[in-house]
């Protein structure tokens, strides 16, 4: 049987629109150990400085976080308890940001997610982040 280029090229068309798009699970580490150095100026002495900062929430950045193109969650403007980004395709990346560190963890997301969605239990944010 020979099948007419127009409906092999729209299946060929149908077939790589309805591609799986690949999954993917972050866990943040629930806390950090920071250790913060400055200059001391003269005369004066450190003391301490060593702490430990919690979890604080999840960004979802285009490109690498360096670059600060950080997204607003679709859901931004609700009450709604964890975080939504819709409409993603490839190239994102995903940080974990610690309270009053000034630090965050980033990992890429890989392959080309349609949203990521914070884990939600018991109405709380569970540190946990699903890209799919």
């Amino acid at each position: 049987m020979v099948v007419p280029w127009s409906s092999a090229i729209g299946f060929s068309i149908i077939t790589i629109l309805a591609a799986p798009t690949s999954a993917a699970e972050f866990a943040c580490p629930p806390s950090i150990a920071v250790r913060k150095t400055f200059a001391v100026p003269e005369g004066w002495k450190r003391i301490a400085g060593d702490a430990t900062a919690q979890l604080h929430g999840a960004n979802l950045y285009l490109g690498v976080p360096e670059n600060r193109a950080r997204l607003k969650p679709d859901n931004a403007e609700t009450d709604d308890v964890g975080m939504v980004w819709e409409a993603l395709g490839n190239g994102y990346w995903l940080t974990c940001d610690y309270h009053g560190s000034g630090y965050e963890l980033a990992q890429p997301v890989p392959g080309t997610p349609e949203a990521c969605r914070e884990v939600v239990d018991g109405g709380a944010w569970t540190g946990e982040v699903r890209c799919e």
